[in-house]
Order: structure tokens, then sequence, then C-alpha cells
């Protein structure tokens, strides 16, 4: 994940974000330094209305705030991650792994997991 060609020539990855229809609104851009996200979605805490971004990014999670695209946790998962999913209450994280394995975390307050 990531490639190694990006961490060696120096190349930034963004994500680029456009919440609702309209292509006048502008982007957010989410900066993954030297990482490609490679699973990424986005949820609504359907209580707080909290918008939140998650990627993965190698053996790594990075949660965003959305709009801020402010960085506000990492969580190291310890194998490849290839897919995130977040249930509809946003309260359970599911990561597919280059191993074959399926991990299932709980997010507490804050889309902390």
């Amino acid at each position: 994940c990531g490639g190694g060609g990006s961490a060696a020539t120096g190349v930034k990855n963004l994500l680029m974000v456009r919440i609702g229809l309209q292509e006048e609104i502008e982007p957010i851009i989410v900066n993954t330094g030297d990482q490609v996200g490679v699973g990424v979605t986005i949820a609504k805490n359907p209580i707080t209305n909290k918008l939140s971004l998650f990627c993965a990014l190698g053996s790594k999670i990075h949660v965003y705030s959305l709009p801020e695209a402010r960085l506000e946790q990492e969580l190291s998962i310890g194998d490849n991650v290839n897919a995130v999913a977040v249930n509809a209450m946003v309260d359970k994280l599911s990561v597919g792994c280059e191993s074959g394995t399926v991990k299932v975390y709980e997010i507490v307050a804050d889309c902390r997991v």
C-alpha cells in the first residue's frame, strides 16, 4: 500500500471529497502524505451528525473529521488493510486485511476507535 514509489519520489497523495452534488462547491482536500488510500469510507453519525472519513493507509486506519479534513485518530491494524466499512450507527468499524482476515472494532464517542 502506498507503492513505495510515492515515498521514494516525494509524491504526496491526496483524497478529494466533494460534499453535495453541485460542482461549484469547493472540494475538501485530505493529504495522506506518502501513502495511497486504498480503502475509504465516509460515515455520518445519525445522533451527533458528525461526518468522518475513514481511510486505509498501509497497516493503519486514519480517521479524519469532515469538512475540516483534520486527522483525529490513527489506528494501527498490524496487517495491510484493503477494505474499510462502518455500520449505519457508526459504532462499528470493519477492516478487510491482506491476510484474508476481517477485524471489527468498536467506535466510541467522537469516532474514537
